[in-house]
């Protein structure tokens, strides 16, 4: 089958965004508050979300502090899926080190934590070669003495994906990087062969100073809980194919082929508890097109919750309706929504029947 590029739907990486994550991470003893944030850089599929509650910012955080699909007082071990203490070859470089410190795969998801730290005393890692015109001297003197560029590219290279989505995260010096990526559909092997290369940049030229690639191997940590159903069904809108639905400790996946009928409906998009849908929530949406059929993928990142929920909504865009999976029967229905803009929010709940 004929693909095109997974897109993730939220936006690019910005100014705001470094600077609301680096603040966070610098307040170590203080309790992390729910933050709107303005825009974020998903790369399958993750983004990073500020949670409420008592999750205390550690320089040191690990992967499921930041899988917000992720909760931990559902009272599953989200641990016992992530895998630590994984074997690598390269990663070493002059003046630098990078680890591969935890991953999570579930045969559709995978996710990795990587750590970039500086050898030398004083030099500091950052995410991008213009820090330096985005900061004062001064400014800049915060992160490091002498301030290093990382860019990083990420593939598997048994499981069709060229390009692995990541974000970064200060921790002291260095920092972290989460990788991410939705297999596509239909390849789910055992264990993957994931390649990292990273490179170091003098942050004033951009010139490439040294480059290091490390190769490891990340078996399946996880078995979701799968269902499947095949629809094959014409709705007003739009074309079923079929739905799969999988959900392991960590997080809920919702994935539907589908067709639109009528040029208003173009995709969809997953209606959290509070109704605020937008490109900046928890979870994260992806998306691919077949040409050759004309079947577009949609899939969804959700919450784990406790278990497979009885109904799932999905609104589709542009219209005032909600397609609803019952996730015993397969069923699926279209109900009604009322679509509201608020402060630059779309706020979307499902209407009486």
């Amino acid at each position: 089958m004929k693909k095109i590029d997974w897109q993730s739907i939220y936006g690019p990486e910005t100014d705001e965004l470094w600077q609301l994550v680096a603040t966070a991470l610098q307040q170590e003893e203080k309790p992390m508050k729910r933050k709107s944030l303005s825009a974020i850089l998903i790369a399958a599929l993750l983004i990073i979300a500020l949670t409420a509650g008592a999750l205390a910012v550690a320089q040191k955080a690990g992967l499921l502090d930041w899988i917000t699909t992720y909760d931990p007082q559902n009272g599953e071990d989200g641990a016992a899926v992530v895998l630590t203490d994984i074997p690598q070859e390269g990663g070493v470089a002059e003046r630098g080190t990078f680890t591969v410190r935890e991953a999570f795969y579930d045969g559709r998801t995978m996710r990795l934590l990587v750590d970039a730290t500086p050898t030398n005393e004083g030099d500091a890692f950052v995410w991008s070669v213009a820090m330096n015109t985005r900061y004062t001297v001064d400014e800049a003197k915060k992160f490091g003495d002498t301030l290093l560029g990382i860019a990083m590219h990420g593939r598997i290279t048994n499981a069709g994906v060229e390009d692995l989505s990541h974000f970064f995260l200060r921790q002291e010096a260095g920092l972290a990087y989460i990788a991410s990526t939705l297999l596509p559909e239909g390849v789910s092997p055992e264990t993957l062969n994931v390649v990292l290369s990273f490179s170091i940049l003098d942050s004033k030229t951009g010139d490439i100073l040294e480059e290091t690639t490390i190769t490891c191997e990340i078996p399946k940590t996880a078995e979701p809980d799968i269902k499947q159903f095949d629809i094959n069904q014409d709705y007003e809108l739009v074309h079923i194919d079929d739905i799969t639905i999988s959900r392991t400790p960590v997080e809920l996946l919702v994935s539907i082929r589908y067709k639109p009928l009528l040029a208003v409906f173009h995709s969809f998009a997953s209606i959290p508890d509070d109704g605020l849908v937008n490109y900046y929530r928890v979870g994260g949406s992806m998306g691919s097109y077949d040409y050759e059929t004309g079947i577009h993928t949609g899939q969804f990142m959700l919450p784990a919750g406790t278990g497979i929920p009885e109904t799932i909504p999905l609104w589709m865009r542009g219209t005032e309706e909600a397609l609803v999976i019952n996730t015993t029967t397969g069923e699926v229905t279209i109900r009604p929504v009322k679509v509201e803009s608020k402060g630059g929010d779309t706020i979307v709940t499902l209407s009486d029947e």
